[in-house]
């Protein structure tokens, strides 16, 4: 078991997939709590966005996700997932700010 995890460390390829992969689930998670937290009638917000940006949000965060997960297997070269994920982390702030204007 520690010689497996050892592996997985030891190789940057796995380390980057892993955290581009999780950088892009916590974003996911934090727009599918607010989503819930919306359908909540007992809490206020001074804002909200619509729910349709926020699922705009989740698709995109998704994919960057799949990106880091497929780096981690080794399917695609760094370049590219790094590229797509940290877009997707980008664009995902992005989508908020400018289509709610």
């Amino acid at each position: 078991m520690e010689k497996t995890l050892l592996l997985f460390f030891k190789d940057p390829k796995k380390v980057l997939g892993l955290f581009l992969a999780l950088l892009n689930l916590f974003i996911l998670r934090y727009d599918a709590e607010l989503l819930i937290d919306y359908q909540n009638t007992d809490i206020y917000f001074l804002y909200r966005f619509p729910e349709w940006v926020l699922m705009v949000s989740m698709g995109i965060n998704s994919i960057g996700a799949y990106f880091g997960a497929q780096l981690i297997l080794g399917k695609i070269k760094w370049g590219m997932a790094l590229l797509t994920s940290l877009g997707c982390v980008i664009l995902s702030p992005v989508i908020h700010f400018i289509l709610t204007i």
